[in-house]
């Protein structure tokens, strides 16, 4: 008899640890940076030698502000840099955000050049991170026509 009751004060025990560790997790994931990532180029389609200019919105979208928000680009061996606005924090792929409130939108440009004569896309790849995580990527494709320069314009 008293070792049921032992097992039945153990169980409970262990009932109430396994119920905060969910509770605590439940909370933890609710008070959460949470970034999303958008790009949208000046133009679809370009031809080869040509520049596009890509839009970035970095939004937080979680519950809590973004410590450390900072969006890094990753250019193609067709691909590049031309300017930024504002300029680039460091080299010419990396803005650093820094703090983003809750709701908060935070927006650069970016243009790149087409550098390849293959018809090659552009692909305006970047990723964004806050509070030490990779949170968001985003991809978007440019389409490419070769250019013939020896061909007069119609």
């Amino acid at each position: 008899m008293i070792q049921a009751h032992i097992h039945r004060r153990i169980y409970i025990a262990l009932s109430i640890i396994v119920a905060l560790f969910f509770i605590t997790k439940t909370a933890d994931a609710a008070t959460q940076c949470s970034l999303i990532l958008t790009s949208v180029p000046s133009s679809t389609a370009i031809n080869s030698q040509e520049q596009v200019t890509y839009t970035y919105s970095l939004k937080n979208v979680g519950t809590v502000a973004c410590v450390g928000t900072a969006v890094s680009l990753y250019y193609g061996n067709n691909e590049t840099f031309v300017s930024g606005t504002p300029a680039p924090t460091a080299s010419d792929y990396y803005w650093s955000i820094g703090r983003l409130a809750r709701n908060q939108t935070s927006t650069f440009s970016v243009t790149i050049k087409n550098v390849s004569s293959d018809g090659t896309p552009l692909y305006g790849e970047a990723c964004a991170s806050g509070n030490g995580a990779i949170d968001s990527c985003v991809k978007t494709p440019v389409s490419t026509t070769i250019s013939d320069p020896s061909s007069p314009p119609p």
